[in-house]
């Protein structure tokens, strides 16, 4: 493979797409770049505001109080505005990121272990639920992000863990609150196994009931949101798992469970498939699977591995780019490729112009990766009139083909180049480019 394609398989695929400077000025941006992202991912701590959980706190505690009217009406508004803040800063840390693909690793994982703002309470608690339970895991141990996600106030709330207590306990008894079973299913079905990952309904239970306790922080003094275990809520007894006896032990009963789904086989097997269909394809050879899978299970569960795995594997490199750049990618690639410097507001706009809400995805298996979602007609057409508008706002002079060039070189089919040159002013050539297979393809 020459170095100009493998950089632009390296741009497109794995991180945002090439900047207005061309694939020229990319050099250093190949397949070693990755790994050495991989192998020293940076924390932005600008992205640890704690502004929101306060806000977040409140609002549980109103509710659980029976004031959730109230509440909603007097901060709703600031929860909303936490939030968008939150979104943007995101979105500009990927356009502005020397460390594109680890953006792109968070962006994935954070889908995977997918939460949303159909609750209110999670409007300020998102950014302290990525930034602590998602990124300083993406090249560790999975079993570390699982147990991170599952204790986080975000999921614990999402799945109403928070409330779900045994139902041989005096928390249940007094409280009115029973075994919720929703954490326990969502680990199994979505985060770890897999829907056909040879678990049963009475799995679904026991795991539950191991998670019964796994809570929130209530007492006032708490500044913030925080997990606590609630000895006196957890269902007492031993506990059986995919055929292994856990005795019981408190909240270390979850934990060691957690650890034994996140070494399991088929838990490999479900994250290396989900991998490379993102990255990848909706239909990634098999054989690169199973060298996730082996690479995943050699180590431990050790993400780094299965990940670098999946970037030094040739499959991974000879397989057509054929995935459509999902909502929010596609913004930041063109924001990126146009050179442009969003307002926060611009951001939040174009992501609500194309129907998308971070974080609000419909179920809790996140935003779908398969290409029939992100490229339906009429989300296509959303995107071209996105197109056309932020072309429209490209005041400087700005030479379509030339641009197309740069940032796709031998690889711009003769079908673009060819419309490229014919565009009638910059605008429709600007929105061509945009709307092109190449631009629109990683």
């Amino acid at each position: 493979m020459n170095l100009e394609k493998e950089i632009f398989i390296a741009s497109n695929r794995f991180g945002y797409g090439i900047g207005a400077a061309g694939l020229g000025k990319s050099v250093n941006n190949g397949r070693k770049a990755l790994i050495n992202q991989l192998n020293d991912p940076v924390i932005p701590y600008h992205l640890g505001d704690k502004s929101g959980i306060e806000l977040s706190y409140r609002f549980l505690s109103a509710a659980r109080k029976g004031n959730f009217k109230e509440i909603r009406r007097k901060i709703k508004k600031q929860l909303v505005n936490d939030y968008t803040s939150f979104i943007s800063d995101a979105m500009l840390q990927r356009m502005r990121t020397k460390q594109p693909f680890i953006e792109r690793l968070v962006a994935f994982w954070s889908n995977h272990f997918a939460v949303s703002i159909d609750k209110p309470a999670i409007l300020g608690l998102i950014r302290d639920y990525e930034y602590r339970a998602i990124r300083p895991h993406i090249s560790g141990k999975f079993e570390d992000m699982l147990i991170a996600v599952a204790r986080h106030p975000a999921m614990l709330a999402y799945l109403d863990n928070w409330i779900s207590f045994g139902e041989n306990t005096i928390f249940a008894r007094f409280g009115k609150r029973g075994l919720n079973e929703n954490l326990g299913r969502e680990i199994l079905e979505l985060h770890t196994l897999g829907v056909n990952g040879g678990y049963n309904q009475q799995d679904v239970i026991e795991l539950a009931k191991m998670l019964t306790g796994w809570s929130v922080e209530r007492r006032n003094r708490k500044p913030y949101p925080k997990f606590h275990f609630y000895k006196r809520g957890h269902e007492p007894g031993a506990k059986k798992l995919l055929g292994k006896t856990y005795k019981e032990d408190g909240v270390n009963e979850a934990v060691n469970a957690l650890k034994d789904l996140a070494r399991h086989p088929e838990t490999a097997r479900h994250l290396a498939t989900k991998m490379a269909i993102h990255f990848i394809s909706d239909n990634p050879p098999k054989s690169l699977i199973k060298k996730m899978q082996r690479a995943y299970l050699k180590n431990g569960g050790d993400l780094r591995e299965m990940t670098r795995t999946m970037l030094e594997s040739k499959e991974s490199w000879e397989t057509p780019l054929s995935k459509i750049k999902t909502t929010p990618d596609y913004v930041v690639c063109a924001f990126k490729t146009l050179d442009c410097k969003p307002k926060p507001v611009h951001i939040i706009t174009s992501l609500d112009t194309m129907d998308f809400h971070p974080y609000k995805a419909p179920d809790p298996q996140g935003f779908s990766d398969k290409n029939d979602y992100w490229a339906s007609p009429g989300a296509i057409l959303k995107r071209a009139e996105w197109a056309q508008e932020l072309a429209g706002r490209i005041m400087g002079r700005v030479n379509p083909y030339e641009l197309g060039k740069r940032i796709f070189g031998s690889l711009m089919s003769a079908q673009t180049a060819f419309a490229l040159k014919g565009a009638e002013s910059q605008k429709q050539g600007l929105t061509i480019l945009l709307m092109s297979p190449e631009f629109q393809r990683r």
